[in-house]
């Protein structure tokens, strides 16, 4: 959980996926764990798996046992209501990189996707809203197609967001892992900005508050079967073209994968 950006010390050996898997969250999977326990889960025959906050300061998670270099991720989530509750499902790399779909537990209508790049958060610029009716009321699919040239987001298998990698905020690029998990942008300890982002405090007295994933299909479009961070990267990680220089492909190769894996998708 090092970063190699801040530390020269850290040197992650990330595991490929390199293939396509599908989970339904019947049981425990062997490709996923959990990341964060403060909170419960709980599987289920035709909903998958509930992640549960059950009470103030829990922010339970799932996270992949694995990495991605580009591919596509999609999942079928019913969110958590509730004032401040934010229900989250993510890609993110060791230093930074994010590819983020949020739902605000009070805004019942609506989405937001968002990205970063090398943890540069000084501006929030990136971040998008769009519609989906009732994601805490019922199951809806997402889907982030993480391309080398493009970056786009679906809802319901409409396209209602594309980045490409030339633009002026910077393009992820490194090795990312998958994660799933609910927390409370609302608690009172919060920042005011972030309360405010968040829809306003939680009242934890009407906890738990639940989220709702009942399927995840991944796409490695590259085959490493590891990718690491170089020696020199402290000195070689920005790249706005996404070239991935400074990160090691073990293995395999960046993004030789993408046409199979684009059938394994569409049959999975």
């Amino acid at each position: 959980n090092c970063n190699p950006l801040k530390d020269e010390n850290c040197k992650p050996l990330n595991v490929g996926l390199s293939t396509s898997i599908i989970d339904y969250f019947e049981e425990k999977s062997p490709n996923y764990s959990i990341f964060i326990d403060r909170g419960s889960f709980t599987f289920h025959k035709n909903d998958g798996l509930e992640i549960i906050m059950d009470k103030r300061y829990d922010n339970p998670s799932i996270r992949s046992n694995f990495y991605i270099l580009y591919g596509k991720v999609e999942a079928i989530i019913k969110t958590s209501s509730g004032q401040g509750i934010i229900s989250s499902f993510f890609l993110q790399s060791d230093d930074g990189d994010e590819i983020d779909i949020e739902w605000i537990g009070g805004e019942r209508d609506k989405v937001q996707t968002n990205f970063f790049s090398k943890g540069n958060v000084t501006t929030y610029s990136r971040g998008q809203t769009h519609k989906v009716i009732g994601h805490s009321e019922s199951f809806h699919k997402y889907t982030i197609d993480w391309k080398k040239e493009e970056l786009n987001w679906y809802i319901d298998d409409k396209l209602v967001r594309s980045v490409k990698n030339n633009t002026d905020e910077r393009y992820p690029c490194s090795a990312m892992s998958l994660m799933v998990g609910i927390w409370a942008g609302g608690d009172p300890g919060n920042e005011v900005g972030t309360i405010q982002w968040a829809g306003g405090e939680t009242d934890f007295d009407k906890a738990p508050f639940s989220m709702f994933v009942k399927r995840i299909v991944v796409s490695d479009y590259s085959s490493g079967s590891f990718y690491k961070y170089s020696s020199n990267y402290l000195n070689n990680h920005y790249n706005e073209n996404s070239d991935n220089k400074g990160i090691e492909i073990v293995g395999g190769n960046v993004n030789d994968r993408f046409e199979i894996a684009s059938k394994e998708f569409s049959i999975l």
